[in-house]
């Protein structure tokens, strides 16, 4: 771990010494940093610094790299709790992707261009959802939901999945459920944190109980259970036991 971060910062170092700073350049590193996230968010965050003083040292970055960054900040940000209340990084990478989504600019010809559309979609949702502008939300959501399957981007199909799924349950149980359950789904196709699946499970337990489905509901449990087990989580273990009982 602590040679692949020396690595990476002197990487970085190169890139901040190198007498142009182009896009190449820019979008070189913000293509390593996006690789490293959700599982190294430690080590994107240290690229993003870096690659913040060459965004801030350049004066010539196209709307393709700035919105890159601006997205790419955005999930590190998020992952590490910091200003997800704030649109101003994602709502203009939303727009730039947007734009390409519906012929304005080129089409599409990638999956991270689909990919890019997907996520930028899905943390606008958030902060619109935030804000409680909800119907707002549930379209972004829908829409991440849509791109992130046809590009098979499972870690945002599972994460957009989740949150509608939680804001449909207020009205429409069966649907909630439904969404979430959809989002285990995805979740066993990508890599990310286990306690975020642990946390699905247990909401789904509850969701369960509620409606007076309790097999189900102990299922649920029983495989959080196990998952915390096989993954060491012991607070989540505990969760899962004190629930159970």
């Amino acid at each position: 771990m602590i040679q692949r971060r020396l690595a990476l910062f002197f990487m970085a170092l190169l890139f901040l010494t190198a007498c142009s700073t182009g896009d190449k350049q820019v979008e070189a590193l913000l293509d390593k940093a996006e690789s490293y996230l959700p599982l190294y968010p430690d080590s994107a965050d240290m690229m993003l610094n870096h690659i913040d003083s060459l965004m801030g040292k350049s004066e010539q970055n196209t709307r393709e790299t700035d919105a890159y960054y601006k997205l790419v900040r955005t999930i590190t940000n998020a992952i590490w709790l910091r200003n997800i209340k704030g649109d101003s990084l994602i709502r203009p990478a939303y727009l730039y992707y947007k734009e390409k989504a519906t012929g304005g600019l080129l089409p599409f010809h990638s999956d991270d261009d689909l990919r890019h559309y997907a996520q930028s979609c899905y943390y606008l949702a958030r902060y619109e959802d935030t804000h409680h502008h909800t119907k707002m939300a549930e379209d972004l959501f829908r829409e991440a939901i849509k791109y992130s399957k046809k590009a098979e981007d499972w870690r945002t199909n599972y994460l957009a999945n989740n949150r509608l799924g939680i804001i449909m349950y207020q009205s429409n149980a069966k649907e909630g459920i439904r969404l979430q359950t959809e989002a285990l789904a995805s979740y066993k196709k990508c890599n990310d944190q286990p306690a975020n699946y642990i946390s699905i499970l247990m909401t789904l337990s509850n969701r369960y109980m509620a409606i007076g489905n309790s097999e189900k509901a102990f299922e649920c449990i029983n495989e959080a259970y196990e998952v915390a087990v096989k993954e060491k989580l012991d607070a989540k273990k505990y969760d899962c036991l004190r629930y159970a009982s």
